[in-house]
């Protein structure tokens, strides 16, 4: 007799859903991986554009070229903060995928382990009742020497 678990496709489909939050898991992760090299990008533009402005004061510049590197520096300053919060976001959404893997792990383990307390009561008996059957033999055939 083969072992059949009744709950079979409740442990198949935690199974799925925890495969499922891997993958957005690893979404995730991808994506917060592009926000901060994109925020990195920023701010080392930001660093060469503070360059560009620091030499311009030192040298001899027009009031307009100056005026043009801080248009471009604010800007810039929006664009980080911008990217900063995308960046939080990120973050908080890898957090939360993190938190549902970990749900999905400890559901996909707690039915795996019924399934295993199935399989070994299942075991169990069958080693039984073939223990059963060798003892009625034995008997028979004791029963039939006398």
């Amino acid at each position: 007799m083969k072992f059949r678990f009744p709950l079979q496709k409740i442990v198949d489909l935690r199974e799925q859903e925890r495969m499922q939050a891997e993958w957005r898991l690893a979404e995730a992760l991808e994506r917060l991986r592009e926000e901060e090299r994109s925020f990195a990008e920023l701010e080392r533009m930001r660093d060469d554009v503070c360059r560009i402005m620091a030499d311009a004061c030192v040298g001899a510049t027009t009031a307009a070229h100056l005026s043009v590197v801080g248009r471009f520096l604010t800007h810039l300053d929006g664009r980080i903060r911008r990217k900063r919060a995308e960046l939080e976001d990120a973050e908080r959404t890898v957090s939360e995928r993190r938190d549902d893997l970990r749900g999905r792990l400890v559901e996909e383990r707690i039915w795996r382990n019924a399934r295993n307390k199935a399989l070994e009561r299942f075991r169990s008996e069958m080693l039984r009742a073939e223990q059963k059957e060798i003892d009625d033999l034995a008997c028979a055939h004791d029963a039939d020497r006398r």
